[in-house]
């Protein structure tokens, strides 16, 4: 999973302050190494930062204590003194460059791995490689050709959730000469787009500008992608941006959160495959529930209500006309109620706890502790499709079976968008198997940093892992069954979770039939970016 560059920034430039309090020379420790260029070449005056790292999911990402900070010499070394013991992250930066975090393949800030300082021991080699920054430019033209100072929006396809969607990679900046220019870029493939503001005004508009992809479509399906090398700058990209027509939406939202003192207010937001984030379009519901939306470009999207205490979610397609008479639903959410028991109808034995991400935002987390009694509950859910996890399991537990509503379900989807209040109950098993092993690059050699999945045959519940160093991976707590695992050398963060995508490496992947208690070393090779890109190209 990766960080944005400007989180990553912010994260550093607040955790590079030194702690105040003195720590005893013996119990601290100093790790040395250098920042080279892809070229091989010293990079000098690059920073340096070590961050205390806090584990998320057997990864790791930046802590709320203190960093430390050095600058690459001529040589493009550094040694940083006086660690307190600990386990950290090491990035490096330099303008003109993408920040790097050590010991992760791919250039950009992200979760990686971890450095263990020990008291008085030092650490060696610690290098990184960095990447020089890519540019995209061009210029943004009316329907006349004139130039325009309109936004820039740089796009890639990610997959957050298994979900194919476009993701915000970066934007443009808008030069004195009206050309725009977007940097900080990785290598990959890329769409750009560009959008003057909507009409502000309440009184309808029947035509403006909409978001136009490059060369020249609204339809990002239909524009011509982008494909940039490290450090590579591509010139020309002019879009022509195209005018069309612009619609209305009217309707009423109903239920027991609508009333005279509610003040419920509506967004529209792209839907779950579109560009990622609220268009910042809003409406104010009356007090006897009527609201109206003026000025929308035709496009899949969803009504949802801006305020946490009044949830609506309302899907909706404009094509070609007005859409009046829309009714939106407006409650106090979804409340989950749940029961954990072991097989035997017993409480669990540990403190557990239930976790939610919702698939098209898998960054968001929300989580419950679960009860002595084995009881958890949630309130104020959207209606979505979640991922979940229990949290928590000890050695030689796994879950056995999950139903939502007496109906048996996958053990780590829920579905709620079709249902109200859900009511769940996890049985507990006993006698885990568990699977690791080392994966493999083509050359032989261990393949640190790479993703590894393991599903099972039955239902497709996912499991995912990055290798270690050592191009070691570990599953544990897993019931018993049959299952693939593979494993691939580049792979965008949440492909891993598109079934369709994982169905198509089963030939490759290796199969695994777990008895209870089993424990099963494997080695696999990793898939090559050649064979990923392959079957992207067919994938809905």
């Amino acid at each position: 999973m990766r960080l944005p560059l400007l989180a990553l920034a912010v994260v550093a430039l607040a955790l590079v302050e030194r702690a105040t309090a003195q720590t005893p020379p013996e119990s601290t420790g100093a790790i040395e190494g250098q920042v080279t260029s892809l070229a091989g070449e010293p990079l000098r005056k690059a920073s340096v930062t070590l961050l205390p790292a806090a584990p998320v999911e057997g990864q790791a990402r930046p802590g709320s204590a203190h960093g430390n900070t050095a600058a690459t010499g001529t040589d493009g070394k550094f040694a940083i003194e006086g660690i307190a013991a600990g386990t950290y992250m090491l990035i490096a930066g330099k303008d003109g460059y993408i920040p790097q975090v050590w010991g992760v393949r791919a250039p950009g800030p992200s979760f990686g791995k971890t450095i263990t300082v020990q008291g008085g021991g030092r650490l060696s080699g610690m290098n990184i490689t960095l990447t020089p920054q890519s540019i995209l430019s061009g210029r943004t033209l009316d329907e006349d050709g004139d130039p325009t100072r309109a936004a820039v929006n740089i796009y890639k396809i990610g997959w957050p959730g298994g979900i194919r969607q476009a993701v915000r990679a970066g934007k443009g900046v808008v030069s004195p000469d009206d050309t725009y220019m977007a940097g900080d870029l990785t290598p990959g493939r890329y769409y750009v787009s560009a959008s003057l503001p909507m009409p502000s005004t309440s009184e309808p508009v029947h035509e403006a500008y909409l978001e136009t992809f490059y060369p020249h479509t609204t339809d990002i399906d239909s524009a011509i992608p982008i494909d940039i090398g490290p450090g590579e700058q591509v010139h020309g990209l002019d879009i022509r941006l195209i005018k069309g027509p612009l619609f209305h939406i009217r309707g009423k939202a109903t239920g027991p959160m609508v009333t005279s003192s509610a003040n419920v207010i509506l967004q529209l937001a792209q839907k779950e495959g579109g560009p990622v984030g609220a268009l910042g379009l809003l409406a104010n519901v009356a007090p006897d529930g009527t609201f109206g939306m003026e000025n929308v470009a035709a496009g899949a999207y969803v009504i949802q209500s801006g305020l946490s205490t009044a949830i609506a979610s309302v899907p909706i397609t404009i094509r070609d006309h007005d859409v009046d008479d829309l009714n939106v639903p407006v409650g106090s959410g979804i409340t989950i109620t749940g029961l954990v028991k072991t097989s035997d109808d017993m409480p669990p034995g540990s403190p557990l706890s239930f976790a939610l991400r919702p698939v098209n935002d898998p960054s968001h987390r929300v989580n419950a502790e679960i009860a002595g009694n084995g009881t958890f509950e949630f309130h104020e859910l959207r209606p979505e499709r979640y991922q979940f996890s229990v949290d928590g399991l000890g050695p030689g537990t796994y879950v056995k079976s999950v139903l939502s509503g007496g109906t048996a379900i996958a053990s780590d989807s829920l579905d709620l968008t079709a249902e109200g209040d859900a009511s769940l109950r996890i049985t507990l098993g006993d006698h885990a198997v568990s699977a690791a092993g080392i994966v493999r690059a083509s050359n032989g050699d261990p393949a640190p940093n790479v993703m590894v999945a393991l599903w099972a045959a039955v239902d497709g519940a996912t499991r995912t892992a990055g290798t270690d160093a050592d191009g070691r991976f570990q599953f544990d707590n897993l019931a018993p069954g049959d299952y693939f695992v593979a494993a691939w050398e580049e792979l965008e963060d949440g492909l891993a979770l598109n079934r369709e995508f994982r169905t198509r490496f089963e030939g490759a992947a290796v199969k695994l039939s777990l008895t209870e208690s089993a424990h099963q070393e494997i080695e696999i090779t990793a898939i090559s970016r050649g064979a990923v890109q392959a079957q992207l190209a067919g994938l809905p």
